[in-house]
């Protein structure tokens, strides 16, 4: 290109180079990048850079932190330690997402960037998707039914690329707490609705948690409403069929999640203080527990125990923890029940027998010594 009889350079970015160089950015810049104009939107909500910038963020996990105050949602995030050493005293410092406001109470494990919690109205609870990375929300249709009590379920069918929100629910007349009635939404669809579909065995829910793994949702539930959890519902995402899992005898589910993914399979984690086994975990555990499920079908898993070296009294002395899940390099983390200061990770490799302890910085002070849900292995994603 000629003008007034200089040379002037074409400075086009190609539109690959231009994804590649904005997928590097943080989901929360890009959020608000989308406001620049109408391209920059079509290419930042475009299936070639969303799935981009997540190849991307499963490389470099986070660990969240969720904390609940006065009817909000506040997020905090900080990089994943890689590689750990006990001789190393590290410092994570987390940064602030972002919040949400109204939404008071119930969170499910992220899935790829989003989470499910709700809301509870006068009359009916309201769930919430929230992505923390962006600060975006949708809040979902009301579901209107004549139940006690509802509970709610996150999974995603990594073939279709599909989330979907399962609600269970139990009679609102009677004494029964059967949960016999199903719902499912697809996010993906435009427009949002619920679907009843058909689950061949009514159960009893004793707990709310859940964890998906591999586009299969699992979740304990009891037989008998005078036992305690003695199946783990297979919830199929894609298929939206159920199937079932006998527990294992010996394995005790409790009211705190125990359900982890280890290696991707469904596992659970149970721990021994002095005689007695317990879902709050301190320096004084004796050993642990890991069950695995091997074979679905034949109801089959497996379990190993490890004993708890001598080293974990001294860098856990008396702070209640609970686990917060398995990374994918195998190292078990446990989180404190509340963020008080100092604020502590602790990173278990039950095969090298070491304990770091990793110190979390940037938490607001007005959320020292709050309840705090951990989550390991958080994928920052762009999509709601």
């Amino acid at each position: 290109m000629e003008n007034l009889g200089h040379q002037v350079m074409d400075l086009t970015i190609p539109h690959d180079l231009l994804i590649d160089i904005l997928s590097r950015n943080p989901a929360k810049s890009i959020a608000r990048s989308r406001c620049v104009s109408k391209i920059w939107k079509s290419i930042l909500l475009s299936p070639n850079f969303t799935e981009l910038f997540l190849r991307r963020s499963l490389s470099r996990p986070r660990l969240l932190f969720t904390f609940f105050e006065d009817e909000s949602l506040f997020f905090f995030s900080s990089p994943q330690p890689q590689n750990l050493d006990e001789n190393t005293s590290l410092v994570a410092v987390a940064d602030h997402h972002t919040y949400f406001q109204h939404v008071s109470f119930g969170i499910c494990l992220p899935i790829n960037g989003l989470i499910c919690t709700q809301d509870r109205g006068w009359r009916y609870s309201v769930p919430v998707i929230c992505n923390p990375s962006t600060g975006e929300s949708i809040t979902l249709p009301v579901l209107e039914l004549d139940r006690a009590d509802e509970k709610r379920y996150f999974g995603y069918d990594p073939i279709d690329k599909k989330f979907k929100v399962l609600c269970v629910s139990c009679p609102s007349v009677g004494t029964s707490n059967l949960y016999e009635e199903h719902h499912v939404l697809t996010l993906e669809t435009g427009e949002l609705s619920w679907r009843k579909i058909e689950c061949c065995l009514p159960y009893y829910l004793l707990y709310n948690y859940g964890i998906c793994i591999d586009g299969v949702l699992y979740y304990p539930a009891a037989t008998n409403i005078y036992e305690d959890v003695s199946i783990i519902v297979c919830f199929d995402v894609r298929s939206e069929k159920f199937s079932f899992v006998n527990k294992p005898e010996g394995l005790e589910l409790g009211h705190y999640s125990t359900l982890v993914n280890y290696k991707g399979k469904l596992s659970a984690l149970q721990s021994k203080r002095g005689i007695d086994y317990n879902e709050i975990i301190d320096g004084s555990m004796g050993f642990l527990k890991l069950w695995v499920l091997v074979d679905h079908e034949k109801h089959i898993w497996s379990m190993k125990i490890y004993q708890i070296p001598s080293m974990w009294r001294t860098v856990i002395q008396k702070t209640d923890v609970y686990f917060a899940g398995i990374t994918s390099s195998g190292e078990f983390v446990l989180s404190p029940y509340s963020s008080n200061e100092p604020f502590y990770l602790f990173f278990y490799d039950p095969e090298k027998i070491t304990i770091v302890r990793v110190e979390i910085q940037g938490i607001d002070q007005r959320l020292r010594n709050r309840k705090v849900y951990t989550f390991i292995e958080y994928i920052e994603d762009v999509k709601l």
